[in-house]
């Protein structure tokens, strides 16, 4: 440990002495310290002439990149470096002391350490070509130095100029004329003009020189890469497989193949071999490796062109047949995949999540060819980090294998963009695909973008809303869905061109999700949606507050190590929720929810008494005189005439539509409605409003019931008797049901206040349906119903049966009269008694038969009371509603005080 602390200090240093101004000189000197300690051993020893083909490659790939500056370089360099080998010596200089010896190792650790091509190599390669030579302080230097150094003496020009002078003067030069020498010297063209020539041809040698030396350069190197051309040649040729081999050769020799495998006769190296599987990652077809155009079908998703092991491919020097062939059977499903998803990509399909998905399936194929191309540069520069036996290729493609085994599985699922959707999203959860989350999350996130941003629309927008629906005068009948704003129709919510807005169930109906994403549980942005757009249609202030919420990008909110479905709610549930609430606010301040509910109320649950009595007493009185009442226009008129009478503001008169139910009708009959505006008639719905309209036809045959027993005729005591308990029977019904549903209403009003419109819909019609059952309106109340039923028949019985007999009784007391607290008959009377005597006998035989239709009427009702309350008793026991139990207990204990009433003839 502190060796390697030690190693790891002097790393240290160096890094800082040669690199001051580094930012990261700890990851620097850790990586110093490992290749120093992997050099260190003597199998890593390197040669001069591996040396000196890895700078050849690395200038063979600058070449290649057309960096000639880099390629010059490394030329030199290894010029430069042969040179040394061929002088010889120990050391390489005074100056760096290095052993010429260890100067392969020198090389290949500088290699090893070497960081990708950048700019500051490329500008270092130029000043390096540049750079002038060293001066070496040798012989030959110091002669060049002592010939150019002045003035010109010594022994290499022989006498000096003065004395040269002297000795070769003559006096012949001062006599005036010239000597044939002294006309060269003064005209020297002719000389010079061969001179010149003598130049030129020398250049035009050393150029052709130079050219010749460069096409022989050129011819060797070609004839060197023809030669390494195993893909035209086959490789090298196999040993022999005659004599004897050591155990290290066993495993790599022809002689133990099978014999029902195919032989050949030359093999390629095994670098060749990963080579190969390069090509074959990258979608290029090799010697091993081919790609079955066949079974290419781009337009259909899932096929793709095959990848399929060339049948006479050679061997590997290094590799068994059945090692070679499970390597290459492992590589080509990876290349199979990479090609399908290459010719997917090529063809998507026409819908924004298709699109959007190849783009992710195509960053992941870049990413394969980047490294793929990563490997390639440094199998060409033969980093013992890229030299690695193939099954470590097999191992760190491992992670793009992973990737495009999925990716492929979901090509087959992209003509529809939800299944391919949660195909993805359920293969980004999975336990198995932890290692590739991720890659896959990142692919989530690029191929959701689209739906994604379609969700965020209808968030922000809304749902479609025709723009003549925010006027208050638009009839919803007429409205034109052409006028909509037209949804994506691969968007998981779709408008149901079936459903009208003037249906009372298009808050429902009317924009559907036929499959909700599994990747967005929220099932809240359908109404979040619905409650934007209806906002947007309402003129009122405020209704647009909120519109610009902050809608962020998937890769924003989601990552690898978080549930994506809890990190999409927990951004979407609270603009959901704040739409809902807004729309909540403005239908109670704006549309007036709660004071139309009031007015609903008030006529369908006779809340408003003054109105009802007045308008049921005009409609009994033209009931008893046999006048017309079922019009809709009387009855509509009257309740209108009597609102305004009473002077009930609360409730619009213009509002309140009664009609009965059938011509022939009867006053269980008669309905009333309450019609309200857009678009709290997607609250108060037809249906909802029918529900109402049911308990107003039980309530108004109640209170009429009640009337009539109410009416004071001349009977005697057992007729009273039976009255009274008929009386008694309806008021006890009357109270039951009115407190019931007062209890109710309060619940329900209490219930509405800031709940969403989805929930107003539901709320409403629920409450319709526990006031039917309340009023033994409901499937669930049958058999109550009929024991009411009975009741209600039985009282109206005795009204009719008690009314008969007191006008019998009036008309035989006709000359009855009372003076002064006196009674009898009058002389009047008991002369006329002999003229009446024939119209007693009538009259006595029509009150026995009064008197039996009692009798019938009196043991009905108390049969139907007994029957309600034996079925009311087990409404109170059976399970279900605390609050529902309650209220039937409440009606069993006052069904309790019923007496039996006996008719005495």
């Amino acid at each position: 440990m502190s060796k390697n602390a030690g190693s790891l200090d002097l790393a240290r240093q160096l890094v800082l002495s040669l690199r001051p101004d580094t930012k990261d000189a700890d990851a620097t000197a850790r990586r110093v310290a490992t290749q120093v300690r992997a050099h260190a051993g003597a199998s890593m020893r390197k040669e001069w002439h591996e040396v000196r083909r890895t700078l050849k490659e690395l200038a063979g790939v600058a070449r290649v990149r057309v960096e000639d500056d880099v390629a010059d370089a490394y030329d030199k360099l290894v010029a430069k470096l042969e040179e040394h080998r061929r002088r010889g010596g120990t050391q390489w200089d005074e100056d760096l002391p290095l052993q010429a010896s260890t100067i392969p190792q020198h090389v290949h650790f500088l290699l090893e350490l070497a960081q990708p091509m950048d700019d500051d190599v490329r500008e270092f390669a130029a000043e390096y070509l540049v750079r002038p030579p060293r001066a070496a302080d040798k012989s030959d230097m110091r002669l060049y130095r002592e010939i150019m150094a002045a003035p010109f003496e010594g022994e290499h020009w022989g006498p000096g100029y003065e004395e040269a002078s002297d000795e070769e003067w003559s006096d012949s030069e001062s006599d005036g004329g010239s000597t044939p020498s002294e006309e060269d010297v003064v005209t020297p063209a002719k000389s010079t003009r061969s001179a010149a020539a003598q130049t030129a041809r020398q250049a035009e040698a050393a150029r052709r020189a130079e050219e010749d030396a460069r096409l022989l350069l050129a011819k060797l190197q070609l004839r060197e890469l023809t030669g390494a051309a195993y893909w035209k040649t086959g490789g090298d040729p196999l040993p022999s497989s005659d004599g004897a081999y050591g155990w290290r050769a066993l495993s790599s020799l022809p002689a133990l193949a099978s014999p029902a495998l195919p032989r050949h006769d030359r093999a390629i190296s095994a670098a060749q071999l990963q080579r190969e599987l390069l090509f074959a990652l990258s979608g290029r077809p090799g010697v091993l490796l081919t790609f079955n155009l066949n079974e290419c079908s781009v337009g259909v998703y899932g096929q793709g062109p095959l990848t399929q092991i060339v049948p006479s491919h050679p061997e590997v020097a290094s590799f068994s047949p059945a090692a070679l062939q499970g390597i290459l059977s492992t590589f080509a499903v990876y290349a199979t995949q990479a090609a399908r998803l290459r010719a997917y990509v090529q063809s998507p399909g026409a819908s924004e999540t298709a699109q959007a998905f190849a783009a992710a399936c195509r960053g992941v194929l870049h990413d394969v060819t980047t490294w793929v191309a990563e490997r390639e540069a440094a199998f060409l520069g033969s980093s013992s980090q890229s030299v690695s036996t193939p099954l470590a290729l097999q191992r760190e493609f491992a992670r793009f294998g992973d990737v495009l085994a999925a990716l492929c599985d979901l090509v087959p699922l992209t003509n529809s963009p939800l299944a391919l959707l949660d195909a993805l999203y359920r293969a980004t959860i999975s336990p198995v695909a932890r290692d590739i989350r991720p890659q896959l999350t990142d692919v989530f996130a690029r191929a959701a973008a689209p739906m994604w941003r379609m969700t965020g629309e209808w968030l922000v927008q809304g749902m479609p809303v025709p723009e003549s629906l925010a006027s208050q005068e638009a009839d919803l009948a007429l409205q034109d869905d052409d006028t909509e704003r037209a949804l994506p129709p691969e968007f998981y919510i779709q408008r149901d061109r079936d459903a009208a807005w003037i249906d009372e169930d298009f808050w429902d109906a009317g924009f559907v999700a036929p499959a909700w994403p599994a990747w967005l549980r929220e099932h809240a942005v359908l109404e979040g949606g619905k409650a934007r757009g209806l906002l947007r249609s309402l003129p009122a202030e405020g209704t647009h507050a909120g519109e610009a919420e902050a809608w962020r990008s998937l890769p924003d909110l989601i990552s690898a190590d978080q549930d994506i479905g809890d990190a999409l709610c927990a951004f979407v549930a609270p603009i959901c929720g704040r739409a809902q609430s807004l729309l909540a606010a403005t239908l109670a301040r704006e549309c007036g929810l709660h004071a139309h509910l009031a007015a609903i109320d008030g006529l369908s649950l006779m809340r408003a008494c003054d109105v009802l009595d007045t308008w049921a007493d005009w409609l009994f009185r033209q009931m008893a005189a046999r006048k017309p009442w079922a019009d809709f226009h009387l009855l509509t008129h009257a309740m209108r005439d009597a609102i305004e009478g009473a002077g009930a503001h609360w409730i619009n008169p213009a509002s309140v539509r009664v009609r009965t139910a059938r011509r022939r009708a009867a006053i269980t009959d008669i309905r009333v409605d309450y019609l309200v505006p857009f678009p709290l008639s997607q609250v108060f719905t037809a249906s909802a409003l029918e529900l109402r309209s049911d308990v107003f036809g039980l309530l108004l045959r109640l209170m009429r019931a009640r009337k009539l027993l109410r009416a004071r005729h001349k009977a005697g005591a057992d007729v009273l008797r039976v009255r009274h308990a008929a009386s008694w029977a309806m008021d006890t019904l009357w109270a039951w049901i009115n407190a019931a549903l007062d209890i109710l209403s309060a619940r329900h009003a209490a219930a509405m206040a800031g709940a969403s419109f989805h929930a107003l819909v539901t709320l409403e019609l629920e409450h319709g349906r526990r006031l039917c059952a309340t009023c033994f309106l409901h499937p669930s109340t049958d058999a109550a119903m009929l024991h009411v039923a009975g009741i209600l028949d039985a009282a109206e019985a005795v009204c009719v049966a008690s009314a008969g007999m007191a006008s019998t009784w009036d008309t035989e007391s006709e000359g009855y009269e009372s003076e002064g607290g006196r009674s009898g008959w009058s002389e009047s009377g008991r002369s006329g008694r002999s003229a009446t005597s024939a119209s007693e006998a009538s009259s006595e035989s029509t009150v026995r038969a009064w008197d039996g239709s009692l009798e019938r009427a009196a043991a009905s009702l108390g049969a139907h009371v007994r029957g309600l309350m034996e079925v009311v008793e087990g409404l109170a026991g059976r399970e279900g509603d605390a609050a529902a139990r309650e209220m039937w207990g409440m009606l069993v204990f006052a069904l309790q005080d019923w007496k039996d009433v006996l008719y005495v003839a």
